[in-house]
């Protein structure tokens, strides 16, 4: 419901500046596809979650959404692979912040007790028999006739940040009105510098 209503405030954003629009020209190419130097473009997208999009000054590409934000700067804009071809291409260095605080520790600490009536006191779900199939962090052991369970140190829980690298095409299909799709390389720098890839996807539209 709450991505609901983050897109009809979007769409209602959108049409409130339509009439500051900037409609560009058009461009020579199969499909139709036009050039826009706009200063804002705002819109929609999937990137750190569901959320808003927007470019500033044809520079930089910012977004917010409901898992986290990112900040982007364009050093490759505007080319094309071909004359005819309605795409152009960028590549963008920026960063990443995101809200949901994750796991990035290898150690914790062991906590025992003895098998008894009291070992539910650990549990967090019994089967129908009465016997304990999920303990406090997903771990027991049977050794030595104890039963426990692993205790993560809490000061291990981050939130992720980290730099990345956006490879991205840009469709302007439209007089003020533009798609884009990207894959960005990321360094994740809490979890030891840990690499991966972030996909996006978005539409914007164009105004001064």
């Amino acid at each position: 419901m709450n991505k609901v209503k983050a897109l009809v405030a979007a769409s209602v954003l959108l049409t409130s500046v339509a009439a500051h629009a900037d409609t560009g020209k058009s461009v020579n190419t199969t499909p139709r596809s036009y050039s826009n130097q706009a200063d804002f473009k705002v819109g929609v997208g999937f990137d750190q979650g569901f959320g808003l999009t927007a470019e500033f000054f044809h520079t930089v590409d910012a977004f917010v959404g409901n898992d986290g934000l990112s900040a982007d700067y364009l050093v490759v804009k505007d080319k094309r692979f071909t004359p005819r071809l309605p795409f152009t291409y960028y590549v963008s260095v920026g960063g990443f912040y995101d809200f949901d605080k994750t796991w990035h520790g290898d150690n914790g600490h062991w906590v025992q007790h003895p098998y008894g009536n009291n070992y539910r006191n650990y549990c967090d779900s019994v089967d129908a028999n009465g016997n304990c199939h999920h303990w406090h962090n997903g771990y027991r052991d049977y050794g030595n006739g104890y039963y426990g369970y692993w205790e993560r140190d809490e000061s291990k829980h981050f939130n992720d940040y980290g730099i990345r690298v956006p490879l991205g095409v840009d469709w302007q299909f439209a007089p003020e009105w533009d798609g884009y799709a990207s894959l960005a390389p990321r360094v994740n720098v809490p979890d030891d510098f840990h690499f991966g890839v972030d996909a996006a996807i978005g539409i914007r539209f164009a105004f001064n």
